[in-house]
């Protein structure tokens, strides 16, 4: 008999399954949406409580756009994806309407989930570490006991006893459990599965894939286990550990309600973000962020020395002997370079100089022609002004004269090769295209 208190819960949770079902069909799009985030949260919480180290965003970005996104061992990322296609397999089962579960079944999704044989660390009874060959799928061949904070150690079930207690179970589901609720079997048989721990690994995966498998079958939605509250999700299994199987229930209880508040939202086309999926949100953010690599880099004194060494001052000498070109067209030719003040710099090492303190805002290349030689009485000037821009975030040179430019560049990249040839190459059709308007054609 289930106390008052399981019972008044049970009551709510059915209560909010009518309301919900009362609402459909929902739109297909609110649909899509509710059972995405209900996907996200059973994948990434059933895995994170196991250690899983991939954020929400880096699951979702598996997942829904399938991308990889941070440094995780590959067994991480397969296993993610193979607690994708159990859920999937369990909505299907669920479906079935005449279908037994079977110790097949059990095991085949412990093979999923578990991908393929690896080593695992491990406690020999004597107490020394060890490694364990983990074979998907099939049950332990040794015991696989757990040391608690306190020093004590907990006992699941032998191996030796495994096979007969998971008959037993499988026979308690199929035959014994039409008259009792939806959540009762579910976490019941969460808990008992858990309680045996048949496998070496994956048995708490296993076991909330078939508790919700048990609750859609039955025509509820899935219960979701937050690993935020992995220790409140232990206490209520260390209160059934105590005789207390009603504390369990009502945990899972609780997380039914969840989804269903969740759905409700959904179905009447609320918002069912959370008040904490901002940070999740943000947790994406940062991790397409990170993907992109364009990290903002600001100014120092010594990214503004390094680019001065290897693209300023090669830009400027680049610069210095392509416009020798022009010299024997003209009477007389000088170049100088500023940085604010009327006084040129008189040396590459002054330049470099000027940047140490991180102040320096702008160089300038200034190169002035004087007297066109071959234009008779009508000599005429020519000044190719180029200006380097140091601004807080990014820099770049641009041709005063005309709209020719080096796109802007983040500190710790230089200009290159290519760019700096593409630039002079325009600069100096530039000043030709100049010539050939002011003299009357080539």
């Amino acid at each position: 008999m289930e106390g008052k208190d399981l019972q008044k819960l049970i009551h709510e949770i059915d209560s909010l399954k009518i309301e919900y079902e009362a609402l459909l069909p929902m739109k297909p799009e609110d649909e899509e949406r509710l059972w995405r985030k209900l996907r996200l949260e059973w994948n990434y919480n059933s895995n994170h409580i196991e250690g899983s180290t991939l954020t929400y965003g880096e699951t979702y970005l598996l997942l829904i756009k399938e991308q990889i996104a941070g440094t995780h061992d590959l067994r991480e990322i397969e296993e993610m994806r193979s607690h994708d296609i159990a859920i999937s397999m369990v909505m299907q089962w669920a479906k079935e309407d005449n279908r037994q579960l079977t110790e097949a079944d059990i095991r085949g999704l412990n093979e999923l989930l578990l991908v393929r044989p690896f080593r695992k660390e491990a406690i020999t009874p004597e107490g020394r570490p060890t490694t364990r060959l983990i074979v998907p799928g099939e049950y332990k061949k040794y015991p696989n006991h757990v040391l608690l904070p306190d020093g004590t150690r907990f006992e699941y079930a032998t191996p030796e006893d495994v096979p007969a207690l998971m008959n037993e179970l499988i026979n308690w589901y199929n035959n014994e459990t039409e008259d009792l609720h939806p959540l009762t079997v579910a976490a019941t048989f969460h808990y008992r599965l858990v309680r045996i721990h048949p496998f070496d690994d994956g048995n708490g995966r296993v076991a909330r894939l078939l508790m919700n498998y048990h609750l859609m079958r039955k025509g509820y939605l899935p219960a979701i286990i937050k690993s935020s509250d992995k220790k409140g999700y232990l206490a209520a299994l260390g209160q059934a550990d105590a005789g207390m199987l009603e504390a369990f229930i009502a945990y899972v209880g609780k997380q039914l309600i969840w989804s269903y508040e969740l759905a409700i939202r959904a179905a009447q086309g609320e918002e069912i973000e959370e008040k904490e999926d901002w940070k999740k949100q943000l947790e994406l953010l940062k991790q397409k962020a990170r993907a992109v690599g364009n990290e903002t880099t600001p100014k120092t004194p010594e990214l503004l020395e390094a680019r001065l060494r290897d693209s300023i001052i090669p830009l400027f000498r680049e610069l210095d002997a392509h416009l020798a070109l022009f010299d024997e067209l003209f009477l007389n030719k000088e170049i100088n370079w500023f940085t604010g003040s009327s006084n040129p710099v008189n040396s590459e090492e002054e330049l470099i100089a000027k940047s140490r303190d991180g102040q320096l805002a702008a160089v300038r290349y200034l190169a002035r022609f004087t007297g066109y030689k071959y234009n008779g009485v009508h000599p005429f000037d020519m000044t190719v002004d180029v200006r380097v821009e140091f601004e807080e975030y990014f820099y770049t040179a641009r041709l005063v004269n005309a709209g020719i430019r080096i796109p802007a560049k983040k500190y710790d990249t230089p200009f290159s090769e290519d760019e700096i040839e593409e630039f002079i190459s325009k600069v100096g059709k530039y000043f030709t295209e100049f010539l050939e308007k002011a003299t009357g054609g080539p």
